[in-house]
């Protein structure tokens, strides 16, 4: 049970205010920004691993290991901000490269879906 709302004044069903506002009051999201979570909106692949990285930590669940997100040719690619949770997910091998064409890449930008393995 989170101690005070959410800080987002985009949240209009009641299921899941008190879930968001629990994962602000953790530190597993602060939304999308200017006072925003978007709850509707498709998640990234660098967000989902943001979200995954981050409540891992909350959990205690700890790794030493680190990817080098340079390894695949769109690395570069990754924002600022999801860099930390990408390297995780990649090293704990939650997320792995897509094909695309010749080419193994992270597509961090790209939206996923539950029924994705990698």
């Amino acid at each position: 049970t989170p101690n005070a709302a959410a800080p987002f004044s985009d949240l209009t069903k009641n299921y899941y205010k008190d879930a968001i506002a629990w994962a602000v009051e953790n530190n597993i999201t602060n939304g999308t920004g200017n006072n925003k979570f978007e709850p509707e909106l498709a998640l990234s692949r660098e967000t989902i691993a943001t979200l995954l990285s981050r409540y891992a930590e909350y959990k205690g669940i700890t790794s030493d290991k680190t990817a080098d997100l340079a390894t695949f040719p769109d690395g570069a690619d990754v924002s600022g901000w999801a860099k930390t949770g990408m390297e995780w997910a990649v090293a704990n091998e939650i997320i792995g490269g897509k094909q695309a064409g010749t080419e193994v890449i992270l597509a961090a930008k790209a939206t996923s879906n539950r029924a994705e393995r990698s």
